[in-house]
């Protein structure tokens, strides 16, 4: 699967930039005034429930299956 992008606005010149789902939270800067701030999805709380419901049966299924296959080890994180 491709990399995911979302718009985000810079503060300081209102250029449109695409900025990767990756660095949200993160500081970043505007590759057209060089303005630094905080990446942040505006759009992230907007989702559809179902689209949610869909996300969080699938983390729930790979738990599952990791804990299943990975005999006495616990896991806690996916990479």
């Amino acid at each position: 699967m491709g990399t995911i992008y979302f718009i985000q606005t810079c503060p300081t010149c209102g250029r449109r930039l695409e900025i990767k789902i990756d660095y949200i939270g993160l500081e970043v800067s505007c590759y057209h005034c060089r303005a630094r701030f905080i990446a942040e999805n505006s759009h992230e709380n907007h989702l559809p429930d179902s689209f949610v419901a869909h996300q969080n049966a699938n983390v729930t299924n790979a738990m599952s299956y990791c804990a299943k296959y990975s005999g006495d080890r616990p896991v806690t994180s996916f990479s």
